[in-house]
C-alpha cells in the first residue's frame, strides 16, 4: 500500500513564482489548457491550414471557431479545442488594419474596454470600415459619439488605424511581440484566475514585496537550505504542534525538553538546545516573535557573514532536532554550534557549484569559531551509549584567533551524555594547566 505524504502547503501556494513565495511548480491543468490553446490559435491565425479546413467544414462551416457551438457529436479533439476557446478568449484581440475583417460590436478590438468588445446595441451589424472617415484614415467621431458611449468614443478616438490597406490581424496580449506563446498563455491563464478569486487572508503576516523573496533565493547558500528557510517562513516545518493539527501526533509535547508545545518559534529558538546553541554563537540574540519576518530582517544587515552564520546555526538546531526525533541522538549545543560556524565558512558551498551536490564532498579540516573577544576558548563533546553505559568525548582549546592549541579525546565509562561533557571540561582543565 502506497503512504500518503503531508500536504505541508495547498497547490496553490507550490504553484506560486518563487518571486510571489511559491515554488514555481506548474498547475498542470493550466499548462494543459495553454498547451490546447496554442492549436486554437492556430486555427485562428492560420485558417488555410489542411486540418484548419477540415475542423471548419465540419464544426463551424459558416462561421468562426471562436463564435463556433460545440455540438452534441463533436469528438473529444474538437471538445478539448473548444474549450480552450475559452482560455483565448482572454489574451486574443484584434489590431486594425482596414477595418474591412472586423465585426464593430463582436470582435476583441477596442484593447482598454473590459472584455475588447463594443456593449451599445448597434442594428444592424456593421465592419470597423464602416465607422472610418471615406479615406479609411481617420474614425468617424460624429457616427461613433453618436451610437457608442462616451466612454467607447473616447477609447476608440485613441485607437491607431492601420497603413492603407493593411489587413487587420489578430494579436496576443499577454506577448509584447503579438504571438502566441504557451509559456505567456500560462501566466496570463494564472494571473486572471488571481485577479478574479478572491485573496486568502494573509495569516503568517508574509510580505508581500516581491524582492524579499527574490533575495530568498538568490542567496548564496545550497539549495536544500533556501528550501529550509521557505518552509519556516511558510510554517510548513514538521513540528509536533504542526504534527498534531494534522491528527498525525498524539500530543503537541517538545521531544527534546517535554515541557512546552513544540511550536516551530519554540523548535528554534526557546527549546534548551536551541536557547544554549544561540547563546554560544550570538549571545546577544533576541528571541523573535515571528520566523517570516526574522529572516526577512537578516537582509537588512551590513555583515553578510553574521547573516550566512545565523541561517546555518537555524539550519543546525533543525538538524539536531530531527537526529534526536529519529535517531534518538541526544544533541550537544556546542557541536551544533561548531557544525554551523563550520558550514557557514566553507567557500565552496555555493548554488552553482557542480563539485558541492554532485560529487562526493570532502570532509573539511576541524576549525572553530574564534572567540568574540580575545581569549582562548574550549570546545568540548561527548556522545553516550545507553546500552553499554561508555561514553566518548572530545575537547579542544582555540587560542584568540581561532586556531587549535590543544585538545584531547578518549573513551569513559558514565551515566549519561552530561556528565561525558562535565568530565571532558575537566580533563580539559587540567591540559591547559
Amino acid at each position: 500500500m502506497k503512504k500518503r505524504s503531508i500536504p505541508w502547503r495547498k497547490g496553490d501556494v507550490l504553484n506560486d513564482p518563487k518571486g510571489e513565495g511559491g515554488l514555481g511548480f506548474r498547475n498542470f491543468q493550466l499548462f494543459n489548457m495553454a498547451l490546447v490553446a496554442k492549436q486554437g490559435w492556430r486555427l485562428i491565425t492560420e485558417p488555410n491550414a489542411l486540418w484548419a479546413r477540415l475542423m471548419k467544414g465540419l464544426y463551424y462551416p459558416n462561421g468562426d471557431f471562436l463564435t463556433a457551438r460545440k455540438g452534441s457529436t463533436s469528438s473529444w479533439i474538437w471538445s478539448s479545442l473548444w474549450e480552450s476557446r475559452k482560455a483565448l478568449d482572454l489574451g486574443t484581440i484584434r489590431v486594425i488594419g482596414s477595418g474591412e475583417d472586423t465585426w464593430f460590436h463582436k470582435d476583441p478590438w477596442v484593447h482598454p474596454i473590459q472584455g475588447h468588445t463594443i456593449s451599445s446595441l448597434l442594428d444592424p451589424p456593421s465592419r470597423v470600415r464602416d465607422w472610418m472617415c471615406q479615406d479609411g484614415k481617420r474614425w468617424n467621431m460624429n457616427l461613433i459619439h453618436r451610437h457608442c458611449s462616451p466612454e467607447e468614443a473616447d477609447v476608440i478616438s485613441r485607437i491607431q488605424i492601420g497603413p492603407n490597406g493593411a489587413p487587420d490581424k489578430w494579436v496576443w496580449k499577454f506577448n509584447s511581440t503579438g504571438s502566441f506563446s504557451v509559456r505567456t498563455a500560462y501566466h496570463g491563464f494564472r494571473n486572471h484566475l488571481k485577479e478574479v478569486n478572491q485573496p486568502m487572508p494573509n495569516d503568517l503576516n508574509l510580505p508581500a514585496d516581491d524582492d524579499k523573496w527574490k533575495w530568498l533565493w538568490s542567496l548564496n547558500l545550497p539549495p536544500k537550505i533556501r528550501f529550509f528557510m521557505w518552509r519556516c517562513i511558510r510554517n510548513a516545518l514538521a513540528t509536533k504542534l504542526n504534527l498534531f493539527r494534522r491528527k498525525c501526533s498524539p500530543n503537541t509535547t517538545c521531544q527534546l525538553c517535554n515541557g512546552e508545545e513544540e511550536s516551530p518559534i519554540h523548535c528554534l529558538f526557546l527549546c534548551s538546545h536551541a536557547e544554549a546553541t544561540w547563546r554560544t554563537l550570538f549571545p546577544s540574540n533576541v528571541v523573535p516573535q515571528n520566523i517570516s519576518q526574522w529572516i526577512f530582517s537578516l537582509r537588512e544587515e551590513g555583515n553578510g557573514e553574521v547573516c550566512r552564520q545565523k541561517i546555518f546555526c537555524l539550519w543546525n538546531i533543525w538538524k539536531a532536532r530531527n537526529e534526536f526525533v529519529f535517531k534518538g541522538v541526544v544533541p550537544s549545543p556546542t557541536r551544533t554550534s561548531i557544525f554551523a560556524f563550520r558550514e557557514a565558512a566553507e567557500p565552496h558551498l555555493t548554488p552553482f557549484s557542480s563539485s558541492t551536490f554532485n560529487q562526493p564532498r570532502e570532509i573539511p579540516s576541524l576549525s572553530c569559531p574564534p572567540p568574540f573577544h580575545p581569549q582562548q576558548r574550549i570546545y568540548c563533546d561527548g556522545s553516550f551509549d545507553v546500552a553499554t553505559q561508555e561514553a566518548a568525548f572530545g575537547v579542544v582549546i582555540t587560542n584568540s584567533d581561532g586556531q587549535i592549541w590543544d585538545g584531547k579525546a578518549g573513551r569513559i565509562i558514565c551515566s549519561s551524555p552530561i556528565e561525558a561533557e562535565a568530565r571532558a571540561i575537566l580533563d580539559e582543565k587540567t591540559i591547559k594547566r
